[in-house]
């Protein structure tokens, strides 16, 4: 598949997974690529839209971009900045802000971001209200948003997710022995989905929600209030850590 056309399946995914009120108004697809070591640090700062993170066995990092706005002035403000050096890539997202009709503060439109990196890279995203999907990353994962989503799948290296509001999901096919898994919001809820034959040591608490585990493990009163699990799977090995103030915690078996 070309590069034009892996844009254009971007954009028509991108386009399917918002809301009917948000298609109309300005669109502009675009694609770069930066060369970055197999092994390199790729870092986003966002503020709204859509992020999605795949992996691929290239040296470099392909970032599309779709920015939306209601008419060609308003996306004109719409400014994606990039820092490439060696062995890392700075995305930065720059959307500027409008006064709406009851004086609130709002952006004046959105993009969205599909990035591809090296299968061993290391990814950091620091977001806003993003929906945020990172899927197949061997390096390390961190991601932090204050109202968007965070949804991961078959993370490979130490993991560390957090959220003010947002909902979390961490879905993991195995689990290596020395991995480190930390999943923490103040608000939100957490899903974390294991195998059953995962060997770890876990800790998940909810300070005020509930907290509800499929694998063999006691869920307690925990020792200040709130619900607890907190035991070792299959001897223990990888260490998993999940904490939220108020949201519940769920924590499955993958089938």
């Amino acid at each position: 598949m070309t590069d034009q056309r892996r844009v254009l399946c971007l954009a028509l995914s991108l386009t399917l997974a918002l809301p009917a009120v948000a298609r109309g108004g300005e669109n502009d697809v675009s694609s770069q690529i930066f060369p970055i070591g197999s092994e390199g640090v790729v870092t986003v700062r966002a503020t709204t839209g859509i992020i999605r993170v795949g992996v691929w066995d290239r040296d470099e990092v392909r970032v599309e971009m779709i920015k939306r706005a209601d008419n060609r002035e308003l996306l004109d403000l719409l400014r994606v900045e990039f820092d490439s050096g060696y062995n890392a890539l700075s995305v930065v997202t720059d959307i500027a802000r409008a006064t709406g009709p009851l004086g609130e503060s709002t952006d004046v439109g959105t993009i969205d971001l599909g990035l591809t990196i090296p299968r061993r890279a290391h990814f950091e995203l620091t977001a806003t209200s993003a929906n945020v999907r990172i899927e197949g990353v061997r390096g390390s994962a961190k991601a932090n948003t204050t109202t968007g989503s965070i949804s991961t799948v078959d993370l490979s290296g130490a993991v560390t997710l957090g959220s003010t509001d947002g909902p979390l999901q961490a879905s993991f096919m195995s689990v290596h022995e020395d991995q480190r898994i930390d999943v923490t919001s103040e608000h939100g809820s957490i899903r974390l989905l294991l195998p059953q034959s995962v060997a770890a040591f876990i800790k998940a608490r909810s300070a005020r929600g509930p907290v509800k585990c499929e694998l063999p493990l006691t869920v307690d009163d925990g020792p200040d209030g709130g619900r607890q699990v907190d035991g070792a799977l299959n001897t223990g090995g990888a260490h998993i850590t999940c904490e939220t103030q108020n949201g519940g915690i769920l924590i499955l078996k993958r089938l």
